[in-house]
């Protein structure tokens, strides 16, 4: 049975000019203690996806749709009711852990205070299991270092304290939204692997969010490509990187280093991402396509399957057709 599913997801801003179009229509659902990856460029509507789901999006968002997580409607659900889930069942590292964490307090009373709040721990009792955690992300001497502020900290070992912060109550649900983005490809590699062992001791489900598709290939076990704020292609990993279709995921491989191929000049995908406040009509990748039909500028596809396992969606008309006809 899923934890978490989406369906008919909406995401829209109200701006001076106008409505802007964050995410379209996003359905998706994940298992527990399965990883979902979500894929693709600034501006393709991966974090205001789990902003919208969470009840963190800006006050003038405004939102459709259903989010279910056990079987709980998190859409519309009141504040009071929310923050008994957030931090609690579901939690979230975000992308700069400089900027996420409270530079005015140390590391064990920015741990603790989960702890306090949903579990009703005494400061003793939550710094013992505060102390449990930074061991648990490979931090060296917690005992002492969680005495520290943030800024005493580096880089990598600041995300380790914002990922101890999320499972503090063992979630059911972690969300992390480009949790190695500042950090060196060395680091990048120990943060992945930290969080993929710590999902495994702990049993829980994670969205792992990234504009970087190479990052998703160890680390996932579905992933779903958005652009334009809608979901292009979905599949499991292993199947998408053997039998990508759509053109905006084939261009995504193009443009990632291979350490397997000799080293040549990188593949751009033309043109720049579509207005979210003034979207195609048709397929929002159409204008930077080289596959385009006469229907591409007309209609925008929808997610159709690929196999008879209905486990690998696409959404594009040249695919579909070019399938259709093998």
């Amino acid at each position: 049975m899923s934890l978490l599913v989406a369906k008919d997801l909406e995401v829209k801003f109200k701006t001076n000019d106008g409505l802007v179009s964050a995410v379209n229509k996003i359905s998706f659902s994940l298992n527990q203690g399965e990883t979902l990856g979500i894929v693709g460029e600034s501006g393709s509507g991966k974090s205001q996806t789990v902003l919208a789901l969470m009840g963190l999006s800006a006050s003038n968002a405004v939102i459709s749709g259903s989010v279910k997580f056990d079987k709980e409607e998190l859409i519309g659900m009141p504040i009071a009711a929310l923050n008994k889930v957030r931090g609690d069942k579901i939690s979230m590292i975000f992308q700069d852990p400089m900027t996420s964490l409270n530079p005015y307090l140390t590391v064990e009373n920015q741990l603790s205070e989960t702890l306090i709040t949903h579990r009703n721990c005494s400061k003793a009792e939550a710094r013992r299991k505060a102390i449990e955690m930074l061991d648990a992300v490979h931090i060296p001497d917690a005992k002492n270092r969680i005495k520290l502020y943030p800024h005493e900290f580096s880089g990598g070992m600041r995300q380790r304290v914002m990922i101890a912060m999320a499972l503090m109550c063992r979630p059911k649900l972690l969300i992390a939204d480009e949790p190695t983005t500042a950090l060196d490809v060395t680091v990048q590699a120990q943060i992945l692997k930290l969080l993929k062992e710590l999902q495994n001791e702990f049993k829980m489900a994670t969205i792992l969010i990234t504009h970087d598709i190479g990052v998703v290939a160890g680390a996932c076990d579905r992933v779903m490509v958005m652009y334009g704020g809608s979901a292009v292609e979905s599949a499991a990993v292993d199947d998408l990187f053997i039998y990508s279709h759509h053109p905006y995921t084939k261009g995504l491989m193009a443009a990632t280093p291979r350490v397997d191929i000799p080293s040549t000049r990188l593949q751009a995908i033309p043109g720049e991402p579509p207005d979210l406040s003034n979207l195609p009509r048709g397929c929002a990748f159409a204008p930077r396509c080289a596959f385009t039909l006469t229907t591409c500028a007309m209609q925008k596809p929808t997610l159709k399957n690929l196999d008879k396992e209905n486990t690998h969606l696409v959404a594009c008309f040249y695919t579909q057709q070019r399938l259709e006809t093998v």
